[in-house]
């Protein structure tokens, strides 16, 4: 066992053995750590090897990490006592150890036992962008065959939910949903039981969810009555005259009720007439503050009743509810026909590329061991392999990966830890109510026992009480689907936390953006007031020396940014920040750069892509004049648009180029048009990739991001842009205009990619992340801002809901008149799913709080401060800890975060509140609550810009002196007296390009040109072996081939890049026949010679003599000539333009091997040649 002093429940958890065991472990009660002591004490005191343990973890990352921390603990036990053999025997095996992602269970299942499904075992897994790609390609082809054979299922879905202009929205609709359902386990059954909740008769008592709509709507009628309850206790507390209207109020609730259990229209033709009276106002003698709290409570219930029952459960008579549910069966039936179209031709397509998804290794494991009933070879095999299944973060399970894991358990040997309270993935379909089920099973001891770790050892006691003070009041089995009774935490005594630093430890600042802009001279928006505002708290902090504790020095030390972490909901706002944070000389840190499409980089190579594809488009075209490339700026784009009448301004270019007046402008037009036509010509011929290799290496735009403000993270999303369309080529299609509609889907569908990161994790900066980043993670000094975004409602707007127990719903649409109306069913799932997305953010926000351990900033921003208070009057006077459901349901963190500290004497003070009602129900935490109606910006900026003034004027002698000093000998230092060929050839190319500046090249581009480089070795070598005396076949040439690999000369890799075929065509050459006829044939023959500087160097000054080495490919004497042969792999077209280009290119070189044979034979007449296997040409040089 660890030194480790265990709790009583951290020991249980780690020891208890033959039961189902679930550890619901609460932020920072050591999770991981007993995670590991279980494992340990399994291998170590029970002599289980590691490799029969199956542990599940939901990331790569935490796989990784769990197996690292395994050997280091196991390395320390046997530091401490090596004579335990089986433990000793453990580490070799840590390596094969099923420690695994789901996922790769999975694939380890499917490659073991695929031959159970007669499934191919060669498959390789895709990636999510792979995925999208090869989705998008089957949707198109099955709506181009769908309107073509003009399917009647198919065009009902057009006419129900596509606009007139395109179909967009009905591709996303049938992908989303189909990929929703496939974390179903059951997808068959689970269709079959949506259709069969469809069947309704004449009456909606018929419907099989009609009691479901009744329960409902009962717990609005409940909720109602709770406010006019609260209403009338507050006016007999204070006389007002409210008892009066109270019983009308709860008359108006019975009678609802009495009429539910009749037919529906009883209850839908009450509430059109029902009539609340209006509050009495004669009641001076009570204060403002009740009077407002009154009305709150009050008018709160009758918005239940008029609202959320009234315009929604009763917005339609029975009749036209009855017809919605039985006319959208049909659409139903037409969209469950078209996604299985859908899952037909997209699972065709992975098959023909050897892919699968995550989603087809779970599903192709369950069908393995669900085959025959349970009762097969595969799960008996894991049954028997496996004593124990552990699996981490059990409240981020689906349906489909707890079926699966079921399969291959035996009953009572799973061992699964987690917090329901930080399950915040449901939008990657984690289901928390499976966690929910066993947590209650299991807490009556049904099928296993329920162990609880509510002890944190992570934060400060200060923190702890807070935010118990907090989900005390917000979180229970209503709103956050638990009670936070059974899981408040727990101070874990450390022993630093007893140290007292002399801080608030938590701040609750509120920002009122309408004073705080009447003290400025611009309007600021929301984001960038928090931005200042944090900006300058954290400068304080690092200005003050804050002290932090350190837990390897085991003592406080000053805070370093690294401390410091920005928590937002999302990262919207992370470009403000970093912008901000430049001003005030704070280093920082995003966990993730967005905005990948629209970084400039991508942006104009984007828009010249598009601009190649089709000219006609004004946008990207001007965009790519615009662009650094091109340089044509405002002035100039006004003169070509005013120069012609052209309707495209691409004609509006030529038109200037035959008519404008300005020279350099036409010269930039006729460089454009002429690099234009040439990609154009490119992108019929040449893969998509080599076009963008072609734009960034022709242009230097790869060379000019570089010098560019971050130029590493835009070569970097350069980089990936190429990446992507090489994945592209290779997935579907080499056509440019469908990768450019990729593109505008995921820009315009936020399906943006993220940016390469360029910065390491480690350095001394301020982060930034979302929440959902930051799970697992904790600093120091946390800031929670941008509480006032309002909650993601996609899911309950979307046209087609989605549940997985109460199936599918949508409007009922009036085709002929395009009229949308909300159905039953519609409202019942939108309650669920509201249900669940107020449930996810109030765990999220449980999350974001637990990050903390010592200091937590809540800063959020309100228009009107006074005006928000009003809302909260009412609740002051509450004595209940748990607050009423419908208060907490509301839709950003602030409101909720406001609501709970109502009651608290800090916030009272703030309200200006006279309310001697104490709330004494739960402990109070210290909370530090402040209205801040100004930022002085002007003094932090001063002192802490990382720009300032200074006067240049006095320094810019110093300056162009320097700049412009030319060293008196600058040409002796870039050239040696001996040079090689490779030197003379690398000066030439240099002097085609004299004004380019030669920097980094991308890793791609070095594989390209290291290919190049290699085909032209691979060449020459394999000439080396030819004999010129033999007439070769192309069988001769295989054979010689086969002959280099057996005797190891060339490798299999080298002789691929050569192209026999190009080899017999030289062979046939007529000068090749003729060199046969002598013996004196010289091969790769090398040679030394001195030559003319000047030959070489032209600017020079001084003409020196120097020392040339080099090898010449092919050199034949004759009688009284001699052939210079010198082989050539270039990629090149057979054309005039080409061929001049190569030989000037070659002058020098050819010129100098020339000129060396001249020496060595002064005799002969010396005939050059360049060969070129691309077009089976000699090419005479006359040098």
């Amino acid at each position: 066992m660890s030194s480790v002093k265990f709790t009583k429940e951290q020991l249980k958890a780690i020891e208890t053995s033959e039961t189902n065991l679930l550890v619901s472990a609460s932020a920072g009660s050591g999770k991981t750590t007993v995670l590991i002591e279980r494992i340990l004490n399994k291998i170590k005191n029970e002599h289980w090897n590691i490799d029969e343990l199956l542990i599940v973890t939901f990331t790569e990352a935490a796989a990784f990490e769990l197996k690292q921390k395994l050997r280091v603990t196991i390395t320390k036990e046997l530091l401490a006592d090596n004579s335990n053999i089986h433990l000793r025997k453990q580490l070799p095996k840590l390596a094969n150890a099923h420690i695994s992602t789901f996922h790769s269970f999975c694939n380890q299942v499917l490659r073991k036992f695929f031959y159970l499904i007669d499934y191919d075992a060669i498959y390789k897994i895709s990636d999510d962008v792979e995925i999208f790609m090869i989705a998008r390609e089957a949707l198109e082809q099955l709506f181009e065959e769908s309107y073509e054979k003009n399917d009647a299922h198919f065009m009902l879905l057009v006419n129900r939910f596509s606009p007139k202009t395109h179909d967009d929205f009905l591709k996303r609709l049938i992908t989303d949903l189909y990929f929703k359902m496939r974390t179903l386990p059951f997808k068959e059954q689970f269709k079959e039981e949506i259709l069969n909740r469809y069947q309704v008769s004449e009456t909606l008592s018929s419907w099989g969810y009609y009691p479901l709509v009744i329960k409902s709507i009962n717990k609005r009628l409940n909720e109602a009555e709770n406010y006019f309850k609260k209403a009338s206790v507050l006016a007999k507390q204070f006389n007002h005259p409210y008892g009066d209207q109270y019983q009308e109020d709860i008359k108006i609730l019975e009678t609802i009720r009495q009429r539910l259990s009749g037919p529906f229209d009883q209850v839908f033709l009450y509430l059109k007439s029902v009539k609340f009276s209006t509050l009495r106002s004669k009641c001076d003698e009570i204060d403002e503050m009740s009077k407002e709290a009154i009305k709150n409570f009050r008018n709160n219930g009758k918005e239940i009743i008029t609202k959320k029952l009234g315009k929604k459960y009763f917005l339609y008579r029975e009749k036209s509810q009855v017809k919605f549910i039985k006319e959208n069966k049909l659409v139903l039936e037409a969209l469950f026909y078209v996604m299985d179209l859908f899952d037909e031709r997209f699972s065709q397509l992975k098959r023909e590329k050897n892919l699968v998804d995550f989603s087809d290794l779970e599903e192709m494991t369950l069908k393995i061991l669900t085959s025959n009933n349970f009762d097969n070879e595969a799960t008996k095999y894991y049954q028997s392999l496996f004593k124990e299944i552990l699996i981490d973060e059990f409240q981020d399970t689906n349906s489909m990966q707890e079926t699966i894991m079921k399969a291959i358990a035996k009953g009572n040997n799973l061992f699964m830890v987690g917090d329901v309270k930080q399950s915040i993935y449901r939008f990657r379909s984690a289901e928390p109510e499976i966690f929910q089920t066993r947590y209650k099973q299991y807490q009556i001891h049904q099928n296993g026992e329920l162990i609880k770790l509510n002890a944190n050892y992570r934060s400060r006691m200060e923190i702890l009480d807070f935010i118990n003070y907090l989900f005390h009041q917000l979180m229970d089995e209503e709103v956050g689907e638990i009670s936070y009774d059974d899981a408040s935490l727990v101070f874990g005594q450390k022993d630093y936390l007893k140290k007292t630093l002399d801080a608030s430890f938590i701040s609750f600042h509120l920002l009122e953006k309408r004073k705080i802009n009447e003290t400025k001279d611009q309007i600021l928006e929301k984001r960038e007031i928090e931005a200042r505002y944090v900006a300058q708290q954290i400068r304080q902090l690092m200005d003050n020396n804050t002290l932090v504790y350190d837990n390897k020095m085991k003592d406080l030390r000053p805070v370093k940014y690294k401390d410091i972490v920005i928590l937002s909901r999302t990262k919207s706002d992370q470009d403000t920040y970093h912008d901000i944070f430049k001003t005030y000389n704070i280093p920082f840190l995003t966990a993730e750069l967005s905005g990948y499409f629209n970084s400039i980089e991508v942006l104009t190579v984007t828009s010249i892509l598009k601009t190649i594809d089709n000219p006609l488009q004004d946008i990207p075209l001007v965009a790519t004049l615009r662009s650094p490339i091109f340089q044509v700026n405002e002035r100039e784009l006004i003169k070509i648009k005013t120069n012609s009448y052209s309707d495209y301004y691409y004609d509006k270019v030529l038109d200037y180029i035959k008519k404008g007046k300005d020279e350099g402008l036409i010269d930039k037009l006729t460089n454009f048009i002429e690099q234009l036509q040439n990609w154009r010509e490119s992108v019929k011929n040449e893969p998509l990739s080599e076009l963008i290799f072609k734009i960034y290496h022709e242009t230097n735009y790869y060379d000019f991001v570089l010098g560019q403000i971050g130029g590493k993270q835009r070569q970097s999303n350069l980089d990936l842009l190429f990446e992507r369309a090489k994945q592209y080529e290779h997935l579907t299609s080499n056509s440019l205009f469908k990768f450019i509609q990729l593109i505008n889907f995921l820009n315009e569908n936020d399906k943006d990619l993220p940016q390469a990161r360029t910065v390491s994790e480690n350095e001394d900066l301020v982060r930034f992340m979302t929440i959902h980043k930051s799970k697992g993670l904790e600093f120091p000094i946390v800031f929670i801002t941008n509480l006032s975004k309002k909650y993601n409602t996609e899911d309950e707007v979307s046209q087609v809901l989605f549940e997985k127990d109460l199936g599918i719903a949508f409007s009922y649409l009036d085709i002929e008149n395009r009229v949308k109306y909300e159905t039953l069913y519609e409202c019942l799932i939108k309650d669920k799913l509201r249900h669940q997305m107020l449930a996810e953010e109030l765990r999220l926000l449980y999350v974001a709080l637990t990050r903390a351990k010592e200091r937590l900033f809540l800063v959020g921003t309100v228009d009107d401060f006074e005006k928000e208070a009003k809302k909260l009057i009412h609740i002051s006077s509450l004595n209940e800890i748990v607050l009423p459901s419908e208060e907490r349901q509301k839709t950003d963190y602030l409101s909720l975060i406001m609501l709970a500290l109502t009651r608290h004497p800090s916030f009272k003070t703030l309200l200006n509140s006279e309310e001697t009602f104490y709330f004494n129900k739960l402990k109070i935490p210290q909370c530090e609550v402040k209205l801040i109606a100004s930022l002085d910006v002007d003094k932090v900026m001063k002192e802490h810009s990382s720009t300032f003034d200074i006067d240049y004027k006095e320094y810019m002698h110093t300056f162009s002196e320097r700049l412009n000093y030319c060293y008196p000998h600058f040409e002796k230092t870039i050239h040696f007296a001996k040079q090689t060929i490779a030197d003379i050839k690398r000066v030439n190319s240099l002097s085609n390009h004299q004004d380019n500046i030669m920097l980094k090249t991308p890793k791609f581009i070095d594989i390209n040109r290291a290919n190049a480089t290699l085909r032209g070795t691979s060449y020459h070598m394999f000439m080396q072996h030819l004999d010129y005396h033999k007439t070769y076949t192309a069988e001769d040439l295989n054979n010689l081939k086969t002959q280099l690999i057996s005797k190891e000369i060339m490798s299999e890799d080298q002789l691929g890049l050569i192209d026999l075929s190009k080899i017999e065509r030289f062979l046939h050459n007529e000068i090749v026949e003729k060199i046969g006829e002598t013996d004196k044939i010289h091969k790769e023959m090398p040679f030394t010679t001195l030559v003319s500087s000047h030959k070489v160097y032209p600017e020079l000054k001084e003409d020196v003599d120097i020392l040339i080495q080099g090898v010449v490919d092919l050199l034949v004497e004759f009688e009284d000539d001699c052939i210079l042969i010198d082989f050539k792999s270039d990629r090149i077209n057979d054309t005039k333009v080409d061929i001049n280009r190569l030989k000037k290119q070659y002058e020098t070189q050819i010129s100098v091997y020339k000129e060396a044979m001249e020496h060595i034979y002064p005799q002969k007449h010396v005939m050059a040649y360049l060969y070129l296997f691309e077009i089976n040409q000699f090419i005479k040089m006359d040098v």
